[in-house]
């Protein structure tokens, strides 16, 4: 078999094809999540092994496939019985909201993270009381946040509280929660506020991360991203503010001064997505291209060097994208397509795709 191509300059090129031979493609994914210790996609379904591919360390079982076993490549499995619509990936442990709106964790628990009275669990555990239309779940360090009711109205914490990051536990203020983040000690939460919509954000943890008094009561949140000490907000205007430790820039002020208070980001608009790492930060624009500040020592940034940024540089050469997700020293992006790439430390396998070597630019994830 003989396939014409037309190249630049008008040059017809005959090229050879083995019969038998098929050009393959990964599989491509709906939505991605990003953890520090490794990641998962939601893939099209597969007739025994669901719909979900992950990847990463494993040794407390925070993959909850019921193994140990780590992978270096998206791999496909099953959270016990039921069918997964939301992740939340943590170091050690992680979380899912399940079809019904049921929340189940697993992995390390040690800290009391999993919420059920179990020290660890290789496999899904079900939460009491953590159910309805509007369940979600947000994991941090050795902390984890659970939203119920069918408004999203309790919002209730359990875990590490060494740094007060889960105060007494109880978050519900008779309002729905819009959005909440953990980070490595902290934890924020945005609540609606009343006939406006404005949402008033509210921090409680590691002093440096977590302003006593209440945020952006002025301004519509949509989201929150959480970094290990530092938290994001996009705003419904598409711009977006962020607060805590900036020792790295990662607020994107264009300082490495930390700040309790909110600051803008003046050159950043049309943003429909933020996301946070350990010490860098992320933002997906309208047009699909990425934008990334901050810590840059394993190329989480992508920009062609591992100098830090204190304001947001493009991606190089990353267009059409639909998601972003960042976590530790890592950042993914969904493009259009569903094809996902990711870039930054690799040394434990956290970017999924087969290697252990960090990538200075986005590379697509690999199936096995």
């Amino acid at each position: 078999m003989i396939r014409t191509l037309l190249i630049a300059g008008g040059l017809v090129v005959a090229v050879p094809l083995l019969a038998g031979c098929k050009r393959s493609k990964p599989p491509i994914a709906k939505r991605v999540w990003l953890g520090p210790s490794g990641g998962c996609v939601d893939t099209p379904a597969h007739r025994t092994s669901g719909t979900f591919a992950c990847w990463g360390v494993n040794d407390a079982g925070q993959l909850g496939d019921g193994t140990t076993t780590a992978r270096a490549s998206a791999t496909k499995m099953s959270f016990g019985a039921g069918k997964v619509k939301e992740l939340a990936l943590g170091e050690r442990h992680g979380c899912g909201v399940f079809e019904g709106g049921t929340v189940q964790c697993w992995g390390d628990g040690s800290r009391g993270q999993l919420g059920a009275g179990s020290t660890s669990s290789l496999s899904p555990i079900t939460l009491a009381d953590a159910s309805g239309t509007g369940a979600a779940v947000a994991v941090g360090g050795a902390h984890t946040c659970v939203r119920a009711g069918d408004a999203g109205e309790r919002l209730r914490c359990f875990g590490a509280n060494d740094e007060g990051q889960i105060g007494d536990g109880d978050w519900s203020r008779g309002v729905p929660v819009r959005s909440f983040v953990l980070g490595a000690a902290h934890t924020c939460a945005a609540y609606e506020k009343g006939a406006g919509s404005n949402a008033e954000v509210v921090c409680r943890g590691r002093a440096v991360a977590a302003p006593r008094e209440p945020l952006l009561g002025s301004v519509v949140v949509k989201e929150l991203a959480a970094g290990g000490d530092h938290t994001c907000a996009l705003i419904e205007d598409g711009t977006v503010r962020c607060w805590g430790k900036n020792d790295a820039g990662q607020l994107g002020d264009g300082t490495t001064h930390d700040s309790a208070t909110p600051v803008s980001i003046p050159e950043l608009h049309g943003v429909i997505q933020v996301a946070a790492g350990r010490r860098h930060t992320c933002a997906l624009l309208h047009v699909g291209t990425v934008a990334c500040w901050g810590a840059n020592e394993s190329h989480q940034l992508s920009i062609g060097t591992t100098e830090n940024s204190t304001r947001p540089r493009v991606v190089v050469g990353l267009v059409q994208g639909k998601e972003i997700a960042a976590a530790g020293d890592g950042t993914c992006a969904r493009l259009e397509g569903g094809y996902v790439r990711c870039w930054g430390a690799n040394d434990r396998g956290q970017l999924g795709d087969g290697s252990f070597v960090e990538h200075t630019v986005p590379v697509q994830i690999q199936f096995r």
